[in-house]
């Protein structure tokens, strides 16, 4: 069976202005790991339209591009092409980069002084036949960035 992992890293930042009075804005970035093509191909998934369904997911949810931002959506997606069709596992989360607020002891830590911090979380599986997979898998990842930032205030 061949894998495919894609990491859709969307960045969400809410930007400010040195008036007082405007309004913030939540963006985002997407980046797309190159996949295991032998599985995306055979289940009709190329790298492209995943990175144009995130980004009309977030675009749907009031989320502009910036690829400035200090937090993320990350979408992760582990495809398997068995002879019968197409599974895969989906998995959309929201991180944010902080800087530590103590030492830790350990010597990496002054080097990389930023950890990551989990705001939200949603996973899915997904089954169909090779001539279905690329759309539920589209649906999924619309469904699961929708619930993620639902459940965010930005």
């Amino acid at each position: 069976m061949n894998k495919l992992a894609l990491i859709v890293a969307a960045s969400v930042f809410a930007a400010s202005s040195a008036d007082a009075g405007a309004v913030q804005t939540a963006s985002l970035d997407v980046l797309i790991e190159q996949p295991e093509t032998l599985a995306a191909g055979a289940c009709g998934v190329s790298v492209s339209q995943l990175e144009s369904v995130a980004r009309g997911a977030l675009k749907k949810n009031g989320v502009e591009s910036d690829a400035k931002a200090h937090a993320y959506l990350y979408v992760r997606a582990e495809i398997m092409n068995p002879a019968s069709g197409c599974v895969g596992g989906v998995i959309v989360q929201v991180k944010t980069l902080g800087r530590q607020s103590s030492s830790t002891g350990f010597h990496n830590a002054k080097l990389f002084p930023y950890v990551q911090a989990l705001l939200c979380e949603r996973v899915s599986l997904q089954s169909a036949d090779k001539s279905l997979f690329s759309s539920r898998l589209e649906e999924a990842i619309e469904r699961l960035t929708r619930e993620c930032l639902g459940s965010l205030k930005y």
